[in-house]
């Protein structure tokens, strides 16, 4: 470049850096631009304990009856008596004990609440109670050491995961025989299904792993990775998701439906057990059983909103009432059962990046 050329670049250079300097930014013009998107909403939850009671030994879930006036929970210390204890859902008040040889696990109710399928570990039966009564009625064999019994949409048909034999048993509810079994991962445990019942989704603990099931062939016709040892798995209401949490690295997944994918990884309390879902499938909560805690996730956010402390000695088994509003935890080295009242609201503000004194 020669000596004429730089004089004028140079002259042309501080020219604008002057202008940019001196002269006013244009005014900001709303109906050009649009108006400014108004500011996060976050849900925010206040809770409070409503009531606590003693279990019997070691209680593993809490399940509601379809009407939400008691709650079962299944006492997995005791294999010769006191198996189930039946609580009023308002007070915590027992009602009732029901007794049969062997260690009860999980439970489900029939959609009419006539009848509770309870998965008996030791004996590798599928209890059929009497939910009226409090009594049992019959058994079915199933598979070695059942956990989670989940139920069709009807309740026609119920899978029994079979933590020791690496399957699912497929019951049919009018006749109680067994119809077939589904071949899953290692140690099968939490279960559900998609709305139309078709798909089955198994969580595998020591498999790392999702299988998801064909309900009309009883073949896996996937298996997803997953983190370290999956547990419990629920859908939610809407039916886009699934939700397994994984207790060996405190997460929680979420798992497209349609697609059979994990869309989003959501960290939770240490060891997470159980999982309910609001019926707006908002929020989430996870029985943290090695943290003492609950987890409320914001689900759209991907995130902890709220932690419940001090809930006993782990946290095992969680039950959401339908209204959204009720949440029963057991625990299962201090024997305990809590109502917690949960207050959701969604107007709070994000919070503020600006950051005070440190």
């Amino acid at each position: 470049m020669r000596r004429n050329e730089r004089e004028h670049y140079l002259q042309a250079s501080l020219l604008v850096i002057f202008l940019a300097i001196c002269l006013p930014a244009p005014a900001f013009n709303e109906e050009a631009e649009g108006e400014k998107p108004p500011a996060a909403k976050v849900l925010s939850v206040a809770w409070k304990i409503l009531w606590h009671v003693k279990t019997g030994s070691m209680p593993k879930g809490v399940t509601l009856t379809p009407d939400q006036s008691e709650a079962w929970v299944t006492n997995f210390g005791h294999d010769r008596g006191h198996n189930i204890s039946v609580y009023d859902a308002k007070d915590g008040k027992l009602k009732k004990q029901i007794s049969f040889k062997g260690r009860a696990v999980e439970l489900a109710f029939s959609p009419d609440g006539t009848r509770a399928y309870v998965s008996n570990f030791d004996t590798g039966r599928l209890m059929i109670l009497d939910a009226k009564a409090y009594q049992q009625i019959s058994s079915v064999k199933v598979g070695i050491n059942p956990k989670i019994v989940t139920l069709s949409p009807s309740g026609d048909k119920i899978y029994v995961s079979n933590w020791s034999s690496n399957d699912v048993s497929v019951v049919d509810a009018a006749s109680l025989m067994e119809r077939g079994r589904i071949k899953v991962g290692q140690s099968p445990r939490g279960s559900a299904l998609d709305g139309s019942g078709k798909i089955l989704f198994v969580a595998n603990f020591e498999g790392k792993s999702l299988s998801v099931a064909d309900t009309e062939t009883l073949k896996e016709i996937k298996k997803l990775p997953l983190a370290s040892l999956p547990r419990h798995v629920t859908a939610t209401p809407d039916g886009r998701a699934v939700l397994v949490s994984n207790m060996g690295a405190n997460s929680l997944a979420v798992v497209n439906v349609e697609s059979q994918a994990v869309d989003k990884w959501i960290k939770v309390g240490r060891g997470p057990k159980a999982v309910g879902v609001t019926p707006d499938s908002k929020l989430a909560a996870t029985a943290d059983y090695n943290g003492n805690t609950v987890s409320i996730v914001d689900l759209e956010k991907g995130e902890v909103i709220a932690t419940i402390p001090e809930l006993g000695k782990s946290p095992c088994g969680l039950a959401l009432a339908r209204d959204g509003k009720t949440l029963y935890v057991t625990s299962w080295y201090s024997n305990d059962l809590w109502a917690i009242e949960l207050e959701i609201g969604a107007n709070a503000q994000a919070p503020s990046e600006e950051k005070g004194d440190q």
